[in-house]
């Protein structure tokens, strides 16, 4: 971040690396201006692409905070010329898609406000956990299916410490130690796999649809997704849990002592108001959702509003409006606004086109797609190791990756998904947010993480080759 850090006793504005982010922006920025404009490829056209290029340097380089990025963005692009007035400079703040996350953090501030996730694992726990093993698959299971509605950072915050609380349970040395590798190792790895099962559990989900609607008219209704999304991410839950319970043999406990960790996490017996106001209003809107496959006038986020009306409304919510501002995320709010102001105006200033236009007129024959989707996937794995960019790479690359596709004459969602699910699923070392909270608690060392997570993302790999273009030929879209 551009915060001022002490070196040699010396006060400094940016780091060696910050430093270097900035550098390339302007260097980016003046080079646009250097490139001649054509009738393939106009003075708006250019300018985009210099100010998509200078946007990546900053935010691979974490030159300024990632709000204060997206405010840059907005004058950037009107000043640059990328938009032609002040209305369309902001229209990304007038997307649906921007007002879905919005209204999403009010799920996320019910549910985390109420013991209702805490709730579903004991009963998780109680009907399936009989032994460690079967705890650690409660746990994973309830973690992702939780994210698959909501933000998996509260969701993971919120289990991380409970299954700190079950692997204290065995006494220090090596049982512990293995039993917390698999443990503090699987709630972030099934949070980050969760978040593609429903649209809901990512924000970049349904920016994706956005995106494969207005640039290629692929319009992938809520249950389309969950036919794609539930069997990666379910799939990557039930493998993660059976490699890390292979790899680092939890220690077992008897039935007493699962049964005392469960009373450990004191919930009332009976239902309190709140926690039943939340189940309805999250059962509605995701009964609503999925009936919007049939019935288009349901719109996912005109949904999504009315249940944060239901969530806050006095005397009828479960919260104030000044509790859901404090959950909601401004900076990603803010940030996803003008990136996704700066993604359609690759669309409307031809670059989409250009680009299309360009692969079309190459002669490389046909490209398979399960051999695309898995080379797309290797290519994201490496990316993420050197960069913890997930969501930001598949932001800026969606756009491009349809335009590619269209040029080949493929289904962009061939490649797109499979970058969103990688994006997703960036835990391969600890930088992402996620990995690094968990990470935080000792318990392993990078090595270790990179040695259980690599076989993991090679079978995500895998999968997603398989099961992405399979379901591109259901003719759901």
């Amino acid at each position: 971040m551009s915060t001022e850090q002490k070196n040699s006793g010396k006060s400094v504005l940016f780091n060696k690396t910050q430093l270097v982010g900035s550098i390339l922006a302007v260097a980016a920025l003046f080079v646009m201006y250097l490139i001649p404009a054509s009738e393939s490829l106009t003075r708006a056209g250019i300018n985009t692409i210099g100010v998509l290029v200078a946007t990546i340097c900053l935010l691979i380089c974490r030159t300024f905070p990632v709000a204060t990025i997206g405010i840059l963005l907005v004058p950037m692009l009107y000043f640059t010329g990328v938009c032609t007035n002040v209305g369309e400079s902001l229209a990304g703040f007038a997307n649906p898609t921007t007002f879905f996350i919005f209204a999403s953090f009010g799920i996320t501030a019910a549910i985390t406000t109420t013991p209702v996730a805490k709730r579903m694992m004991r009963w998780v726990i109680r009907t399936f956990g009989k032994t460690t093993t079967g705890v650690l698959l409660a746990i994973m299971l309830v973690c992702g299916i939780v994210s698959s509605i909501m933000s998996n950072l509260p969701v993971v915050a919120a289990f991380l410490p409970l299954a700190d609380q079950f692997v204290k349970l065995f006494p220090e040395g090596k049982e512990r130690t293995r039993t917390a590798c698999a443990f503090i190792l699987g709630v972030p790895i099934a949070g980050m796999a969760g978040g593609v099962i429903t649209p809901a559990g990512a924000a970049i989900n349904v920016m994706v649809m956005e995106r494969l609607q207005s640039a290629a008219n692929i319009n992938i209704t809520f249950l389309a997704w969950m036919v794609i999304g539930a069997p990666l991410g379910i799939l990557t839950i039930l493998f993660a849990w059976f490699f890390l319970s292979k790899a680092y043999r939890p220690a077992q406990l008897s039935a007493g002592e699962i049964e005392g960790y469960l009373n450990s996490l004191e919930i009332d017996a009976k239902w309190s108001i709140p926690e039943i106001k939340t189940c309805l209003i999250c059962g509605g809107m995701f009964t609503l959702w999925i009936l919007s496959t049939w019935f288009p006038y349901l719109n996912t986020t005109i949904v999504a509003m009315t249940g944060l009306f239901l969530f806050v409304c006095p005397g009828l919510g479960v919260m104030t409006i000044p509790d859901f501002f404090k959950n909601v995320n401004w900076s990603m709010f803010i940030v996803f606004g003008a990136l996704t102001t700066l993604s359609g105006r690759l669309a409307a200033n031809g670059v989409v086109a250009f680009l299309a236009e360009t692969v079309a007129s190459l002669n490389v024959g046909q490209i398979n797609p399960y051999v695309l989707a898995l080379a797309i996937t290797l290519v994201a794995w490496l990316l993420l190791l050197l960069m913890p960019i997930g969501n930001s790479l598949t932001n800026q690359l969606s756009v491009p990756l349809i335009a590619i596709c269209l040029g080949f004459g493929l289904n962009p969602v061939v490649a797109v998904v499979p970058l969103l699910y990688c994006g997703l699923c960036a835990f391969m070392i600890p930088i992402d947010t996620l990995p690094l909270m968990a990470y935080n608690y000792g318990y392993y060392s990078v090595g270790t993480q990179i040695k259980a997570t690599v076989p993991i993302c090679l079978f995500i790999s895998v999968i997603t080759a398989i099961w992405v273009p399979l379901s591109c030929t259901f003719g759901l879209w």
